[in-house]
């Protein structure tokens, strides 16, 4: 038999936090009030890009857009692989949805007592800006995420005093 124990709990409470997520992208939630209409104004920049790279990253120079296009890119080429913009988006909020899983494993080098910190980073989830990014694929999410991943593996080079070259690299 299952055996239903407080850290299952705290499991359970980040996994509801997603499902909230998942059902926000369905109503298509724009919590922070900008991101819907940031993915419209964008949104032919990807689509240019995955028809031709090159004219794609001209088409973003001629747009003056002051981004850096690492989003776009990664975009365009999955949107190059599906063709269909709401797995697109689907697929990118899933991808989104490492930034809480990354900054739990910030948090667990720092701090013992998981089932905090699981709801710490399950916090994240409530963003109105963290959810709307994630539904509507803008830029903020992609900057964070590589970012945390960044902390990550340098709290896991100082921590396991590795002089790995590949974790210097991620």
């Amino acid at each position: 038999m299952f055996k239903y124990d407080k850290f299952n709990f705290f499991i359970s409470v980040a996994i509801f936090f997603y499902l909230s997520l998942v059902i926000g992208f369905f109503f298509n939630e724009n919590s922070s009030g900008g991101s819907h209409q940031d993915f419209f104004t964008t949104w032919p920049l990807i689509k240019e890009i995955s028809k031709d790279f090159i004219l794609g990253i001209k088409f973003i120079i001629d747009s003056s857009l002051i981004h850096f296009p690492l989003h776009y890119i990664l975009s365009a080429l999955f949107f190059k692989l599906l063709n269909n913009v709401e797995l697109l988006r689907f697929i990118f909020l899933n991808i989104s949805a490492l930034i809480p899983l990354y900054f739990y494993k910030c948090l667990k080098f720092k701090f013992k007592n998981t089932n905090l910190i699981i709801i710490l980073s399950s916090l994240i989830f409530l963003s109105p800006y963290f959810r709307s990014s994630a539904i509507w694929i803008t830029t903020d999410n992609t900057a964070i995420l590589f970012f945390t991943i960044s902390i990550f593996f340098f709290l896991k080079i100082i921590k396991e005093n590795e002089d790995k070259i590949i974790n210097y690299i991620l």
